[in-house]
């Protein structure tokens, strides 16, 4: 006898997909937890649906089957139901409407190489299905909104304020308790990987009492929190990606208009949290949604408070995306600050700012050396540009951005000792050396090749020296660039993008004149910066044992790149 199957769980048991004992008023998982038990109700057929036949019914079927003649027979009276709202709603998703995000997307940036790929809010890994559909009208409300409320969001925010199904209240998926641990494991670690260059530490000092009053918020700390715990801890706690979806449901329900600093705050924590586990083209999926936030608002690096904070936090991730993708970033350079003159910056004397143009400085590289779109003609006069911008923001940096100590290395040592005051001065010096070393990779810049590994050795030692996890998150990429320096004469550029099939080769942007040299002009061989190599890879693995964050891909890469096999 097949068992009939039965929904007898409460809501949250059964939105968790967990066995509930359906103990009323509250069942014993959501009393552990501390949430409010709800069951649904009980529903039943209209008696107008009953699939059982009347008795008037019944006996004109009996006599028809055998075969008597039925004379005048009184006429059968339908109940004609109206369904037509109800089949219209059956086109909607569960919490609102299905829009085709990558028919959108393509729209948006003409297209890129993550379009081939499937087009769903979420993937798999994260439980939250959704499915587009073909020829589906944009409602109303939305269709007409200004240009200011038409954005797209990383969840199509309001999505579940469209739908004409009730919404009820979302409770959090942890006890207090564990809110608490979570919370601080936010405040000591996670949160300060936004702060990089924020002296006033937006996401864990100056605006979080109130950023911790938005749910969507307090549940995107705590997801990072937690997923940062999980991948230290290396075991995976099911709450972990319970926050994460309780974290996009909340953000679901925000109507667009009236997305504050707190929703473009979550949205960047879901951003990093994207960029701790998925691959690169998630990234772009919710970098994709921040952008439109930012743009539409017209919040960039010169904006105040959290929204700054939000700002840089997404453009280092965004330049990380870009580069590994061989695309430009997905908001324009000349967006990213009201004010772009380095001695109108220097002269105001914010170090953070100052930082920042080397960031933007970088940002300017990656796009200009990106594939898609590059001008070989003219590449050799940009290059050149960026490398003089790059070299003042050197010459000119204020004494708060200089290095406090620095120590040349004596044998057997390699790296230098370069130990900085602020964490903003350690991030400006890494994207200054990093995108030097881009920059002679290309071969289109003048200045003697051995200066590649010197950039790469001080970008090392900065890492090394500076015990800051804010800035090591924020280093693997920029060690990836130097470690390839090490590899040895005719180092290119390009070489730096074969790496997980994510791509194909792209043509050469220009050869390394000389290769690599020592200081005599003597070509060198591989063999001779063994012992960078083994650092780098043993300081990899230190960066993410310690925060969790992910560094083997890009140290299994650079074994690959030297021919470690």
């Amino acid at each position: 006898m097949v068992k009939k199957r039965t929904r007898l769980g409460c809501l949250n048991c059964r939105r968790r997909r967990r066995k509930c004992d359906g103990l009323r008023p509250t069942c014993k998982s959501c009393g552990l937890r501390g949430h409010t038990c709800v069951y649904g109700l009980k529903a039943s057929f209209h008696h107008s649906r009953n699939s059982t036949l009347s008795y008037n019914d019944a006996v004109d079927l009996a006599r028809v089957e055998a075969g008597e003649n039925i004379q005048n027979p009184q006429p059968n009276k339908y109940l004609i139901v109206d369904e037509t709202q109800k089949i219209i709603n059956e086109y909607l998703t569960e919490n609102g409407y299905a829009f085709d995000l990558k028919e959108i997307y393509a729209s948006q940036d003409g297209g890129d190489n993550f379009s081939r790929e499937p087009a769903a809010l979420f993937d798999s890994h994260h439980a939250l299905p959704w499915t587009p559909h073909s020829g589906q009208s944009i409602p109303q409300n939305v269709a007409s909104s200004t240009p200011q409320d038409s954005y797209i969001t990383p969840f199509f925010l309001g999505q579940a304020a469209y739908s004409d199904t009730s919404l009820h209240e979302l409770s959090l998926p942890v006890s207090k308790a564990e809110k608490a641990h979570l919370i601080a494991s936010y405040l000591q670690e996670t949160g300060t990987w936004c702060n990089t260059t924020d002296s006033s530490m937006q996401f864990t000092v100056e605006s979080i009492h109130h950023m911790m009053k938005a749910p969507a918020f307090e549940a995107a700390a705590m997801a990072l929190a937690s997923r940062q715990r999980d991948n230290v801890e290396q075991f995976q706690h099911a709450m972990t990606l319970e926050l994460y979806q309780h974290t996009v449901q909340l953000l679901i329900r925000q109507a667009p208009a009236k997305a504050d600093a707190s929703i473009l705050a979550a949205c960047t924590l879901l951003c990093v949290y994207e960029m701790m586990v998925s691959p690169v083209y998630e990234w772009r999926r919710h970098l994709k949604g921040c952008a439109s936030l930012l743009q539409a608002k017209k919040w960039n690096g010169s904006s105040n408070g959290i929204v700054k904070s939000c700002f840089w936090a997404f453009a280092r991730i965004d330049i990380w995306a870009a580069f590994i993708s061989g695309n430009s970033t997905l908001i324009p350079t000349d967006f990213w600050l009201d004010d772009m003159s380095l001695q109108s910056v220097a002269a105001k004397g914010d170090i953070d700012d100052y930082c920042n143009l080397s960031i933007l400085t970088f940002a300017r590289i990656v796009n200009l050396l990106a594939p898609a779109g590059r001008d070989d003609d003219s590449i050799g006069v940009s290059c050149n540009a960026l490398w003089d911008d790059l070299q003042t923001w050197y010459r000119s940096r204020p004494t708060e951005v200089a290095p406090l100590v620095r120590e040349t290395p004596s044998p057997p040592n390699v790296f230098p000792s370069v130990v900085f005051s602020r964490s903003s001065s350690i991030c400006g010096s890494t994207f200054y050396h990093a995108g030097s070393i881009l920059l002679l990779q290309t071969g289109l810049v003048p200045q003697a090749q051995s200066e590649t590994v010197w950039h790469a050795r001080e970008l090392a030692g900065i890492s090394i020296s500076n015990t800051s996890h804010a800035n090591w998150v924020n280093q693997v990429q920029p060690l990836y660039i130097a470690g390839a320096a090490f590899k040895g004469e005719n180092t290119c550029y390009n070489e730096l993008y074969e790496l997980d099939g994510l791509r194909t080769r792209p043509a050469r942007v220009g050869p390394i004149v000389n290769g690599n040299r020592n200081a005599n002009g003597k070509r060198v061989s591989s063999e001779e910066y063994a012992t960078e190599k083994i650092i780098l890879l043993k300081h990899l693995a230190l960066i993410e044992r310690e925060t969790g964050w992910k560094t083997a891909d890009r140290a299994a890469d650079l074994r690959r790149l030297w021919g470690f096999g």
